[in-house]
Order: C-alpha cells, then sequence, then structure tokens
C-alpha cells in the first residue's frame, strides 16, 4: 500500500495490507475498484471473525460512514451533470418525502448544506444490523 499523500523528492514509504490489518486490530476487508461504472475486481482479505470463515468478494459488511462520501460522489457528479442545484431547496427534488425545515429562518435546507453537514439535521449514530439480520427496507440486502 502507498500512502495518500507523496511528497515530491521523497520516497514513498510502502506497508503492507496484512500489517495494516494487524495494527488497527482489523480481521478482514474487502476490496473493489469500480472502473467505467462497474466493478472491476474485487476480492477480500482476512477473515469475518478472528478464527472465522475467510472474507470472500461476497462477504457483507455494513457500509457504515463510507456511504458518506459515496453519496456526495454521487450527488456532486449529478450536480455537474446539470441535475441537482447545490443551493436549491433540496425538497424540490422529491414529491413522496419532504425533509423537515428545522431552520429557524425558515430557509430551506440545500444540497451544499446537507453535504457540509450544516443543514441542521442529525442522528446520533447507528448501531447497525444484527447478525444475520435484513434491514427490511429492501430486498437486496
Amino acid at each position: 500500500m502507498l500512502p495518500a499523500v507523496a511528497l515530491q523528492g521523497t520516497q514513498p514509504v510502502k506497508r503492507k495490507l496484512a500489517d495494516e490489518m494487524a495494527r488497527l486490530a482489523v480481521p478482514g476487508i474487502s476490496v473493489a475498484v469500480i472502473h467505467g461504472g462497474g466493478i472491476e475486481w474485487a476480492k477480500g482479505y482476512g477473515v469475518v471473525t478472528p478464527g472465522g470463515a475467510p472474507v470472500t468478494a461476497g462477504t457483507l459488511f455494513q457500509a457504515a460512514s463510507i456511504s458518506k462520501p459515496v453519496t456526495a460522489m454521487a450527488a456532486l457528479n449529478m450536480v455537474e451533470r446539470g441535475r441537482f442545484a447545490l443551493d436549491q431547496d433540496i425538497n424540490s427534488y422529491s414529491s413522496r418525502w419532504k425533509l423537515p425545515n428545522n431552520d429557524p429562518s425558515g430557509t430551506p435546507a440545500t444540497l451544499r448544506q446537507l453535504l457540509s453537514h450544516t443543514a441542521g439535521i442529525t442522528v446520533h449514530g447507528f448501531p447497525g444490523y444484527e447478525v444475520g439480520k435484513r434491514c427490511r427496507r429492501c430486498c437486496s440486502c
């Protein structure tokens, strides 16, 4: 693995994935490389739990906070394509569900505010799903 930032004129310090997993006490991970709008390759490393089954490309993990930058990237792609505007009332994009307006000034939330965590909405964490349980929001997870 290479560092996220490389300084000109210096040799990057390479690290081994297995060493980083051990350092961070991560028993297993799954990596997928997306290219051209599709999965180019995917592979699992390590085990699901210590002493447990090996991680494969099909092992399910909870998305957790990684969904935030992925959602932001998709939303900004829609802005770039002219489908969304950063400073338009977010409720103008949905007829089925509306975001409650919690701003004392009455100013509606925008995509820019949602992406920068300044829209005045929040949750206090998410405990995740129990092992073996489905989310029951759809039929694909």
